[in-house]
């Protein structure tokens, strides 16, 4: 059997519906049809590559005021 790398690939994106301390799920509406979520970015996403490139110049530039 043949290994498909296809079939390891993660998303670029997931969201993640968050919950209450009581584990409930938390919505934005008294109806519940809007889900409170937190969107999260992969290290293969485009906003990922992006954060990562100025969080490390920031770095970089802390280090060179020293």
């Amino acid at each position: 059997m043949k290994l498909n790398i296809a079939s390891l690939a993660v998303a670029a994106t997931a969201a993640l519906h968050l919950k209450n301390p009581a584990g409930e799920l938390l919505f934005a509406d008294d109806e519940r049809t809007l889900p409170v979520r937190i969107l999260v970015h992969g290290p293969g996403s485009k906003a990922y590559g992006v954060v990562e490139i100025s969080s490390v110049g920031a770095r970089a530039e802390a280090h060179a005021g020293q």
